[in-house]
Order: C-alpha cells, then sequence, then structure tokens
C-alpha cells in the first residue's frame, strides 16, 4: 500500500494541468525551487552570520531531499558515486589518483546506461544517467586536480606567471 505523499501530489497536479510528462514537471520545479533557495542561503544564511557547518548541513539536506524527490531510489547510485571517488581521493597516492577517479567513473556511468538500456530502451524518461555524467565529470575533475596539484609544482607546468602570482612562485622555490 503506497502513502500518501502531499509533494508528489501536487507535482501531479501541476503535471495534468500543463500536459508534461511528471518527471519533466518535477525536474523543472525543483531546479526553480533551487533559486531561491540560493537566494536564503546567500541573504538570510550569510557566512558572515551563519557557522559554516549549519550551511553545509543544510545545503546537503536540500540537495538531497531535492534529489530523492526528483529521482527517487536512483538517488543512492549518484550518491555511491561521490562516497567511493571521495575515499579514492582519500587513500590513494596522487601520483595515480586520477587513474583510480577515472576507472571508477568509466565503470558507474558505463553501468548507468546499460541499467537504462535494459530498463527503457529507445524510450524518454528523464532519470539519474543526467546528473550521473555530470558528476562524472566533476569526480574525474577532481582526482586529476589533486594528481596535478600534489605531484607536480607550479614551476614543473612551465606556465607563464603573472605579476600577481610572483609571490607563488617565490613560495614554492
Amino acid at each position: 500500500m503506497a502513502s500518501w505523499n502531499p509533494v508528489q501530489a501536487l507535482f501531479d497536479v501541476v503535471a495534468n494541468l500543463i500536459g508534461f510528462p511528471i518527471d519533466q514537471v518535477r525536474y523543472i520545479v525543483l531546479l526553480a525551487l533551487s533559486l531561491p533557495v540560493a537566494l536564503l542561503m546567500r541573504h538570510a544564511l550569510h557566512p558572515r552570520h551563519t557557522p559554516v557547518a549549519l550551511r553545509h548541513l543544510l545545503s546537503l539536506s536540500l540537495g538531497l531531499w531535492m534529489s530523492v524527490t526528483c529521482f527517487g531510489w536512483e538517488t543512492l547510485c549518484l550518491v555511491v558515486v561521490v562516497a567511493v571517488s571521495y575515499v579514492f581521493l582519500l587513500t590513494t597516492p596522487a601520483a595515480v589518483v586520477q587513474r583510480y577517479t577515472m576507472a571508477w567513473a568509466l565503470v558507474c556511468i558505463s553501468a548507468g546506461h546499460l541499467y537504462r538500456l535494459l530498463t527503457d530502451y529507445g524510450g524518454y524518461h528523464l532519470d539519474f544517467t543526467g546528473p550521473l555524467m555530470i558528476l562524472v565529470q566533476r569526480v574525474t575533475l577532481v582526482g586529476f586536480a589533486v594528481h596535478d596539484g600534489r605531484y607536480a609544482p607550479l614551476t614543473l607546468l612551465h606556465l607563464p606567471v603573472m605579476p600577481s602570482q610572483e609571490w607563488q612562485e617565490r613560495a614554492l622555490s
């Protein structure tokens, strides 16, 4: 027996009124809701007046609620991708961390697309694979950034040094 969810009922009413699929309505409404939340975080919960831990907790809670509301149990896949990548960042040497995060990201995106292929072949359904593709980019970016930042000093990258960056070059030498 399914429980009655007032948020889901609201999405059903809006979807029936405008004639769009429920998954698209959920995504657009939650995307539009994120803008006022961002203003609230910026002004009412300004970093000068609000502890950082509270802001992080609120951001995490609202983000997870929006993700679960939009994607349901598939949110777990997104959380697992980030959690395992974070474990790689903490436990893997900086010289090879980019390889592990890239391999993990490719396994996850492949599994997500295989799941989509098996469950909704040829159809269109807004699910977790869109955010998963963005997460794969972010996870690999962080892995390569950690590798580049810890493994090679700025002077080995042969980048031109701007006048405002001279203090960094002096600190490295």
